[in-house]
């Protein structure tokens, strides 16, 4: 078996870095934004301030 993976990732660790993401450049038009099953992220507003 034989494969090539390109994974560039940044990733913004620490208090307050929700409000760095809009500073962030975009490699293309879309992103993907990836949750848990967890609801702790949608009750305190996160995944609508990171859409």
């Amino acid at each position: 078996m034989s494969y090539n993976m390109y994974v560039p990732t940044r990733t913004l660790f620490g208090a307050g870095q929700l409000n760095n993401l809009h500073e962030q450049k975009m490699p293309g038009k879309k992103a993907m934004i990836v949750i848990s099953k967890g609801k702790s992220i949608r009750e305190n507003g996160y995944l609508a301030r990171t859409e």
